[in-house]
């Protein structure tokens, strides 16, 4: 030490040293922590959210995939002098791009009667069109265009969303092209009677504004990523800001199905049922429930009808489940399989009868079970 005196540290000279130590032992330390190379996609929601022009981001990620679809049907009319002619009929709707190949996500309900389908995107392309299939149980349909480089939308997780999450419907409202609107989740598993004999089950609720043309469009979340193909509303005269969207991960289920066999099958009986609800004195003298579900009607040949069902019958268990509802028997019936053989029992007056069933496949655009 050439001779010098050694200098004692003094106490505050000890905590000088201590902190040093510690804070070069924190960072290598941190340099040797593995790194989470991404944020969850939650968390980068959260982040997102924070910054001012998020709904812009979201918007500039998500429109470029969707689509303006431009649909002509034909309807038969007959004029004074009984002549027979076809008049066309135009409608529109949204879809958006799931797959490289074409594949364009939209509703049933928009390409239902379509005879012609012109697709046109954000780009200015244009293509022609074609159903690969549908699906009206849920109110999907996949149609296909050619062409290349498309823009593919990034898809999320439905089951990730929350009530009060902030969301963007993007589509075509009344020809109105990438028109976009703000809302939140308000709701989900809600279920719509769309008319007498359908109702669309498991929907997300939103009050962005959805109208006639954004039907197929995506629901996106805040970074763009699609959670939902918007449906249907509430009409104005019987509610405001009251619109609904199919989960994207029921949509993309149906949809992987419709790209892979062109349909989705489904068992079915071919009956159509309805609710009836018995009086006390009625129901001790039957010995019945009071509320029961009755056949309806019947699709002839189906496989309710083969095995011998009769009209009036009051269906009381499937398989041994007891049924007190349509939403019941539809549910038990779903849970089986295309050619497995159930077991019903039947009030038929005065007896109980047990039948013997073996479900078919259900056809396109039937009604019932």
């Amino acid at each position: 030490m050439g001779g010098g005196k050694v200098r004692k540290l003094t106490p505050k000279g000890w905590w000088v040293v201590v902190l040093i130590v510690g804070i070069s032992g924190f960072a290598v330390y941190r340099a040797k922590m593995p790194q989470r190379e991404e944020r969850t996609h939650s968390e980068a929601s959260l982040l997102v959210l924070g910054s001012a022009n998020w709904a812009e981001r979201a918007t500039a990620q998500a429109q470029s995939s969707v689509v303006n679809l431009s649909i002509r049907s034909y309807v038969t009319v007959e004029d004074f002098f009984f002549n027979i002619r076809k008049v066309p009929r135009e409608g529109i709707g949204s879809g958006v791009i799931i797959d490289p190949k074409g594949y364009i996500l939209t509703n049933n309900h928009v390409v239902k009667a379509a005879e012609e389908i012109i697709v046109s995107l954000l780009d200015g392309r244009s293509f022609s069109g074609k159903i690969v299939g549908r699906d009206p149980d849920t109110d999907v349909a996949v149609i296909q265009i050619g062409g290349t480089d498309l823009p593919v939308a990034k898809i999320g997780d439905s089951s990730q969303l929350k009530k009060g999450q902030f969301v963007l419907a993007i589509g075509n409202p009344f020809g109105l092209e990438s028109t976009v609107t703000l809302g939140i989740i308000s709701g989900f598993e809600r279920d719509l009677q769309v008319d007498e004999h359908t109702r669309i089950e498991h929907l997300i609720q939103t009050d962005a504004a959805i109208n006639p043309g954004n039907s197929g469009g995506p629901l996106v979340d805040q970074l763009g990523y699609v959670i939902g193909i918007n449906t249907a509303i509430i009409p104005p005269a019987k509610g405001q800001g009251i619109s609904f969207a199919i989960p994207i991960n029921t949509a993309m289920d149906i949809a992987r199905q419709l790209m892979a066999y062109g349909k989705v099958s489904r068992p079915w009986l071919g009956m159509l049922l309805e609710e009836v609800t018995l009086s006390p004195s009625w129901a001790r003298q039957l010995s019945l429930p009071r509320r029961l579900v009755v056949v309806d009607d019947m699709y002839r040949n189906s496989p309710a009808y083969v095995s011998g069902i009769q009209l009036g019958d009051v269906i009381l268990e499937i398989d041994g489940i007891k049924v007190s509802s349509v939403e019941e028997a539809k549910k038990t019936i779903r849970q089986q399989k295309v050619g497995s053989t159930i077991t019903l029992s039947v009030f038929r007056y005065p007896d109980r009868l047990t039948v013997q069933v073996r479900l078919g496949e259900k056809p396109l655009d039937v009604y019932g079970i």
